[in-house]
């Protein structure tokens, strides 16, 4: 059993945890600023790129997942197979690609 100021004590820490956890919030990009972000790194990388639809495609996928944060500074076994499977979900679909190819060759323009 936890004395009366053991409680107290808890819930401070449990209400300043969350008061913190509120606050991070206000410091994660937007959606908006998410996009530009990805627009800006995909404009200044297709260069590099030249004209290999797998590559573009690849980078827009890693590009979008690292903004994301779903993938870190090096990629994982699990993050390759991740990142294989949805390139392959992207080319084998032709209006997916139709899609990814069309929105990286407007930004070059």
């Amino acid at each position: 059993m936890w004395s009366k100021e053991e409680q107290e004590l808890e819930s401070m820490e449990s209400s300043l945890a969350l008061s913190l956890l509120e606050d991070d919030f206000d410091f994660l990009p937007t959606a908006f600023e998410r996009r530009q972000k990805f627009q800006e790194v995909l404009k200044n990388i297709l260069p590099y790129l030249g004209s290999d639809e797998t590559k573009i495609i690849l980078a827009e996928i890693v590009i979008a997942l690292k903004l994301e944060g779903i993938v870190g500074k090096t990629l994982s076994e699990r993050d390759a197979k991740m990142i294989r499977v949805l390139n392959e979900a992207i080319v084998g679909e032709p209006t997916k690609k139709q899609q990814a190819l069309k929105y990286a060759y407007k930004l070059l323009k």
